[in-house]
């Protein structure tokens, strides 16, 4: 019973088809035109079109219905001008005015997007006191090595808690021209003066490493105390314990306060 009616179905699209082909043929060799068919006939083309056009580019043709509805309109500028401490080319810190999408946010969210900002590129940056010879650098990524972070005492106190082997992982990316040439021949036997110019670079290696951390730091202070009123005081953890870095001149272990 189901197969007959779906014969049957088909049957009369395949009439209706070839009713509609026969017509057509019929007025291409009538020299008289049928104006209601011809009128059936365009509209039907230009129907098709018409919506074919709107699905293509994904829009829903009752928007021609409200003023312009079918163009898109300029998004209204939500970011809002802030104070971020970053680092220059001479390792000083600036402070700089930027540009950040933080409006309605909750503190805690702040803090993240802030801790973003510091790792981003500068550059749309103003400097708050313009100086020809300074120019803005990004910070060290200080998101990638915190594990998480605490608000206590109605925001007032703010802790941090960082991964020290991620820490380590972030400054191992800083690295100098001439230790990367010596890796290249790391199998090549070396003078004793090799040696001691190649421990005399690593070592200076370290301190800047240690000198990018401690800078990063200080901006992280700077700029938490400079857009969030209410944290009063900021204390760092590593793995979830009070200490320090060896060499470290930034003392993780002190409480920062405004």
């Amino acid at each position: 019973m189901l197969l007959q009616k779906i014969k049957v179905f088909f049957k009369s699209i395949y009439s209706s088809l070839k009713n509609i082909y026969s017509q057509i043929f019929e007025q291409s060799l009538n020299e008289k035109f049928n104006k209601r068919f011809l009128l059936i006939y365009f509209s039907t083309i230009f129907s098709i079109l018409f919506f074919l056009t709107f699905y293509l580019i994904k829009k829903n043709p009752l928007s021609l219905l409200m003023p312009f509805g079918l163009f898109d309109l300029p998004e209204i500028e939500h970011r809002v001008e802030k104070s971020i401490f970053i680092i220059d080319g001479k390792d000083e810190i600036l402070k700089v005015k930027r540009k950040i999408l933080i409006k309605e946010s909750s503190t805690d969210q702040q803090i993240d997007i802030y801790i973003s900002e510091l790792s981003n590129p500068p550059f749309e940056d103003k400097l708050d006191s313009p100086d020809s010879t300074s120019f803005p650098k990004k910070t060290i990524n200080l998101k990638n090595p915190l594990i998480s972070k605490w608000l206590l005492a109605n925001d007032s106190k703010l802790i941090f808690d960082f991964n020290e082997s991620s820490i380590n992982e972030e400054l191992s990316k800083i690295r100098s021209k001439a230790i990367v040439d010596d890796e290249e021949t790391i199998f090549d036997k070396k003078t004793p003066e090799e040696e001691k110019i190649l421990l005399g670079l690593q070592e200076d290696i370290q301190r800047i490493k240690l000198k990018k951390l401690e800078l990063a730091l200080t901006c992280l202070e700077k700029t938490i105390f400079e857009n969030i009123p209410s944290v009063q005081t900021i204390e760092f953890r590593l793995n979830g314990r009070k200490k320090t870095i060896l060499n470290l001149s930034y003392d993780l272990e002190k409480i920062r306060t405004r």
